[in-house]
């Protein structure tokens, strides 16, 4: 029997989170991006939580629908409704401020940019 080629992918709607003796389920609608730091990587929520994942970004960038998230660069993936601001910045570059709070200034690297741009259109999905 032949398996169907054209069948949707399935992205991930839900994370478990563990800390300690205690689990929580986090939907992907409520993260606002995920990050790597420390040799960790992170979702921040929508209400300034972080969250530890047991996923690297590579992996993440696999399991979170285009549509909705984006890698700007090695360190974060972020999602549409969490920016806030956006400017142009050197070499092509840009450079953003979501809505949830970060420590460092974001920036879309000149390599990702134009793809960045298309996602910004919904042209890349």
């Amino acid at each position: 029997m032949q398996k169907n080629k054209t069948q949707p992918i399935e992205y991930k709607k839900r994370f478990l989170i563990r800390f300690g003796e205690h689990l929580k389920s986090i939907s992907v609608d409520d993260i606002a991006y995920c990050y790597s730091e420390n040799k960790g990587t992170y979702a921040r929520t929508t209400d300034d939580r972080s969250y530890p994942l047991d996923n690297n970004l590579d992996a993440l960038e696999k399991m979170l629908n285009p549509s909705d998230f984006f890698r700007i660069n090695r360190q974060y993936i972020i999602t549409l409704r969490a920016i806030h601001e956006m400017k142009i910045y050197s070499k092509g570059r840009i450079i953003m401020k979501l809505a949830a709070e970060i420590k460092e200034q974001l920036v879309v690297t000149s390599e990702r940019a134009a793809d960045f741009k298309k996602w910004l259109a919904g042209e890349l999905c």
